[in-house]
């Protein structure tokens, strides 16, 4: 088998099917399986998976975890499953291009030296219009370092990577230490490991959707960022093993280091981001949806940044589009 993607489930009754069948209707032509963990779903996604497997005809296996854990614990439970030498991440609200897996897998093959390889994304807005950054015309694709990462500059999407199971085992798998901010540090360590950098492909294959009460919107997720960030220069610096986790003590120290109102501050100011680009690419109620999450937090900093950004001429630069993707039907 050459290549497992492992989709931790939550809750995404109403978005899986169109990320299983991204996936299932990936142009790959080697072997590959999709993996489904259900993270103790309360809603009708453990219904639509079966659904999904036995139309599937065996490429597509679904496990349950014992008790809600969180995506890394369910990541870990489909590394273990896994049959493929790739692991190929994917989150369950989100969907890749065609061509994702191949281009991936061809780039990693090519280049077994680097620690991993991502690619870049396109946005989906809360009611499915895609568009994407601006990409660099001169470069088929990016090398990112340890140092990129832990200082935050990088291009590479969490979900839209895929790496060698085989380092992912020796590195101990996901830490479970946090709920979120798990991927940043599962890369840190590949990196150490291979004292290589990440390969980041130059190409939107991975659709990030924008959905206003996902995690990356939520104040506290400043302060599970910054921990894995920390934790891995602690980490080499004192040369911790690679599956070394922080105490709870040492974590909440830097906690305290990030100020009080730099959680609120920053991810307003990103819900009110989102809200423009939703405005910019046409789609209103997406605009409505992610302006109401930002007023509801701090009305006077969303109206600030609003009339800031209508008085610099903002809304009237369009972001490029892009073609949108077709969903291949399930038999």
């Amino acid at each position: 088998m050459d290549i497992s993607v492992v989709i931790p489930v939550y809750n995404a009754a109403a978005l899986i099917e169109e990320c299983i069948q991204s996936m299932l209707g990936q142009d790959f032509q080697g072997r590959f399986e999709v993996i489904a963990v259900d993270d103790c779903s309360t809603d009708e996604s453990p219904r639509i998976l079966t659904h999904l497997a036995d139309a599937a005809g065996g490429r597509l296996r679904i496990f349950k975890t014992p008790v809600n854990g969180g995506y890394p614990a369910a990541m870990n439970l489909g590394i273990q499953a896994a049959h493929g030498k790739y692991i190929a991440r994917q989150d369950s609200d989100d969907r890749s291009h065609p061509s994702r897996l191949s281009l991936q897998f061809e780039m990693h093959e090519a280049h077994p030296e680097v620690a991993f390889v991502s690619c870049m994304r396109y946005w989906l807005t809360v009611h499915g219009k895609p568009f994407h950054a601006p990409l660099r015309p001169d470069s088929a694709y990016l090398l990112e370092t340890w140092q990129d990462l832990v200082g935050n500059w990088r291009t590479f999407t969490d979900p839209a990577c895929m790496f060698l199971r085989e380092r992912s085992l020796r590195v101990g798998g996901y830490n479970t230490y946090l709920r979120t901010g798990m991927d940043v540090d599962h890369w840190l360590r590949l990196m150490e490991l291979t004292a290589a950098p990440c390969l980041n492909i130059n190409k939107p294959l991975y659709g990030r959707r924008l959905i206003p009460n996902s995690l990356i919107y939520q104040p506290r997720t400043t302060y599970s960022n910054a921990i894995p960030r920390a934790f891995a220069q602690y980490r080499v610096e004192n040369k911790l093993p690679l599956d070394a986790e922080p105490t709870q003590v040492w974590m909440e120290a830097v906690r305290q280091q990030v100020p009080a109102t730099a959680g609120e501050f920053k991810r307003v100011r990103l819900v009110m981001d989102t809200a423009l680009v939703n405005l910019q690419m046409g789609d209103l109620r997406g605009f409505v949806d992610f302006f109401q999450v930002a007023l509801s937090r701090n009305p006077l900093s969303a109206l600030r940044f609003l009339a800031g950004n209508l008085l610099r001429g903002r809304l009237s630069d369009r972001l490029p589009g892009i073609p949108d993707v077709q969903m291949t039907p399930l038999a």
